[in-house]
């Protein structure tokens, strides 16, 4: 099963959340909307909250 969570601002085709580009035109997808940016944001986080927590 595909999650598709955005449509593409060029055609409006349904794009994936990891997907680089949109499946229909091929427009680059900005990387506000990309699951990766999400992904980094979140294990920075938890790098930061454990190295808190540890002391160090």
């Amino acid at each position: 099963m595909v999650v598709r969570v955005y449509k593409c601002s060029q055609c409006g085709h349904r794009m994936r959340l990891f997907g680089t580009h949109c499946g229909k035109c091929y427009a680059d997808k900005p990387l506000r909307k990309s699951g990766w940016l999400l992904t980094i944001v979140v294990s920075a986080a938890v790098l930061g909250l454990l190295a808190v927590v540890s002391g160090g």
